[in-house]
């Protein structure tokens, strides 16, 4: 099967690390390390040969490039974990073709022990577990300086250690199965460290293993166990004196948690005293422990207390609220979140020291669609590693944004202690969406409402309507907008128009009904007038036979004037002076009559 290139090959691996979920900085030191390597093999090789290799040569025929590589890393003193950690990463390069392309794996295919890189180091026959692996070194544990203990020496001691401690048969077994997987992946790992305690019960160790495992597409739970079990051997071998010192001490440094430690319940205990029914009870709450279901009924309560906290938060506070206690004022409330730990170490002993926190809010239980982070916090727990904190009040984070809850259905928190993510994320429990009290429907309140918000009266008294071409609609019914006086106007220098429109389909009419007994009840002046009609009228058609204009009164109504769509204009009077009276202030005719624009008669003045 053909490969291709070496950039595409090197960005599929950066996405088969990435599918992993190892760190941005891990993936970088991987394809540093693997492109070290290939341009020594190429630079090499070129000097004594007319072809270059391609990559597919060079993995199918790995035993002889890594041996002058392991070579030339010597002869230059390259420090032995900078070696220890390349060959890592050609391993999984290794891994990666083989599942990926079908290309043999050296190092699960074929036996590696007669690789000059495995020669310098004795192995135990009769290697047990990983495959992959070469088996447990021979003699890896020097005590006092004088004796040394095999791996099965010390293996056997911790397994006499856990039955004292009345761990159960499967519990044991879990604990020596894991730790054989890690000491032969130690084996084959670090070829150019000396296999003892101090070097291979480290926190550098520790966590180039949990990559590989997640490499390896290991489950989570098999990861956080064989971790637990690696430090419980270490907190043995330290009480044993076979370590200096016990690496994975707590520190004034972040924490590395087992996901979920601070849901685990109190476990720290004090030695009690002899005898007595302290012993009794001290006894049953060991055995409690040792109950395999016992941490999913610890879960259990822990669920049904947070859920019946919310409900009651519910009822005592949005559902028997009453009106009268509302905010009337438009100050929204801060948007922050409460939240209350526990922190214990992979062993449940209670974190009290000072430890920096990530609090992140996401849309999903998993995914990488991120709405808020506080960034990174530091809380200091109390004596029961219990701590108290307010995500979003500006110490833990800036305020939460409003389109949080407002614009998402699901939130879920997300917490990082230390360097490590806790998984899974909790969902924020319904009561947390009290932060969406100041929208309405989802829709935040404005004094100077624009689209998708809710209009209100700001501090002069006024609605402001801040959009283009807004309307306000009502679908039925009769609209009424009523003042003790109303003023309908276009804005100072606007230039806009006040159109008065019925709908064509109804009676079509704009009534003005006035009330007063001496002053005008209709009213247009224009004091800027120049040319044009102070009060024009248009009937659009030439079928008309309609009225342009029509005055009626008296008690009885009666038409008094009027003026047809053709012209002609009527006067009805029962007035006992003039019925028609013309005032000429001017120099021309009192009144002109034509036909058809012939000029019939004239009375001047």
């Amino acid at each position: 099967m053909g490969l291709p290139d070496q950039v595409e090959l090197l960005k599929l691996f950066s996405a088969f690390l990435t599918e992993a979920r190892l760190s941005a900085v891990s993936i970088k030191n991987y394809l540093s390390d693997l492109r070290h390597f290939l341009s020594f093999v190429i630079l090499s090789v070129v000097e004594g040969s007319h072809s270059t290799p391609t990559v597919k040569d060079i993995f199918q025929n790995l035993h002889s490039y890594l041996d002058l590589y392991l070579q030339a890393q010597k002869a230059s003193f390259t420090p032995a974990n900078t070696t220890n950690r390349r060959l890592a990463s050609i391993r999984r390069f290794s891994t990666f073709l083989s599942v990926k392309f079908s290309i043999s794996n050296l190092f699960t295919d074929q036996n590696t022990s007669g690789s000059s890189y495995f020669r310098h180091r004795e192995v135990a026959s009769g290697d047990r577990g990983d495959p992959s692996l070469s088996g447990l070194p021979r003699h890896f544990v020097p005590r006092n300086d004088a004796e040394s203990l095999s791996s099965e020496k010390i293996l056997e001691q911790f397994k006499t250690y856990l039955e004292k401690d009345q761990k159960t048969p499967s519990t044991v077994k879990n604990y020596l199965s894991d730790l054989h997987h890690f000491f032969l992946w130690t084996a084959n790992q670090t070829p150019f460290t000396d296999q003892n305690l101090v070097n291979i019960l480290s926190e550098q160790l520790l966590s180039t293993y949990v990559t590989y495992l997640k490499l390896s597409h290991t489950s989570t739970s098999v990861i956080n166990r064989r971790q637990s079990s690696i430090k419980k051997l270490t907190k043995f071998s330290f009480e044993q004196g076979y370590l200096p010192e016990n690496p994975f001490e707590l520190k004034n440094i972040p924490q590395t948690l087992s996901p979920l430690a601070w849901l685990e319940r109190f476990t720290h205990r004090k030695t009690p005293p002899s005898g007595g029914a302290r012993n009794r009870i001290g006894r049953a709450y060991d055995r409690y422990h040792a109950l395999p279901w016992t941490p999913y009924l610890n879960l259990a309560l822990l669920v049904l207390a947070t859920t019946a906290m919310a409900i009651f938060a519910y009822n005592q506070i949005i559902s028997q609220a009453r009106p009268s206690s509302a905010a009337t004022t438009l100050t929204p409330p801060k948007r922050q979140l409460s939240f209350q730990g526990r922190l214990t170490d992979s062993g449940g002993t209670p974190i009290t020291t000072a430890v920096n926190v990530v609090f992140k809010l996401f849309n999903a239980l998993s995914g990488p669609t991120q709405l808020y982070t506080t960034g990174t916090c530091s809380i200091t727990p109390d004596q029961d590693g219990i701590f108290n904190t307010l995500i979003g009040n500006t110490v833990c984070g800036a305020e939460i944004t409003s389109t949080v809850f407002t614009d998402n259905r699901d939130v879920y928190l997300e917490i990082t202690v230390g360097a490590e993510t806790l998984t899974p994320r909790q969902q924020i429990a319904t009561v947390g969406y009290a932060l969406n009290s100041e929208t309405l429907q989802g829709y935040p309140a404005s004094a100077a409402a624009t689209i998708n918000t809710v209009p209100v009266v700001d501090n002069s008294g006024n609605i402001n309507i801040a959009a283009t071409s807004p309307s306000i609609i009502s679908s039925a019914g009769t609209f009424s907008v009523q003042g003790q006086v109303l003023s309908l106007k276009t804005g100072t220098n606007s230039g806009g128009d006040v159109i008065f429109q019925p709908d064509a389909l109804g009676s079509g009419q704009i009534l003005a009904l006035g009330g007063t007994t001496t002053e005008d009840s209709y009213r247009i002046t224009n004091a800027n007038l120049t040319s044009g009609s102070l009060l024009s009228g248009y009937v659009g058609n030439d079928t008309a036979t309609g009225r342009l204009l029509s005055l009626t009164s008296g008690s009885t109504e009666t038409e008094r004037f009027w003026v047809a769509a053709d012209g002609r204009a009527y006067l009805n009077t029962t007035a006992t002076n003039s019925a028609f009276i013309v005032n000429q202030s001017g120099t021309g005719n009192l009144f002109s009559a034509s036909a058809s624009g012939v000029a019939k008669f004239t009375l001047n003045n």
